[in-house]
């Protein structure tokens, strides 16, 4: 969605895209916070302690952690930088270069 509407609206940027991209960006924000709470189970702070707590494990053992067991838990995060890089570029209306002198 994002892809094929933003494009449009990308397109249409002066002619009211950059709102239609804002909501998109915004709504792909939500993605992406939804899909971390459910990929940590509704437990974001704790999966994200048993993220780091992978780092700290000798090569080759577990730890008893099971890796691989559960959805990856930062995966959505993806979409929550999208989102943010997002709104922050829609944010302002752009002036042209002699308005700013």
């Amino acid at each position: 969605l994002l892809l094929l509407a933003g494009s449009l609206a990308l397109w249409r940027w002066n002619a009211g895209g950059r709102r239609v991209l804002a909501a998109l960006f915004a709504l792909s924000f939500v993605v992406g916070a939804l899909g971390l709470w459910f990929h940590s189970g509704g437990h974001p702070l704790s999966q994200l302690g048993r993220v780091a707590a992978a780092f700290l494990l000798e090569p080759g053992k577990d730890g008893g952690l099971k890796i691989g067991s559960h959805p990856p838990t930062l995966a959505p995060g993806a979409f929550l930088g999208i989102g943010a890089l997002g709104l922050l570029a829609c944010w302002k209306e752009s002036r042209p270069a002699s308005a700013m002198e």
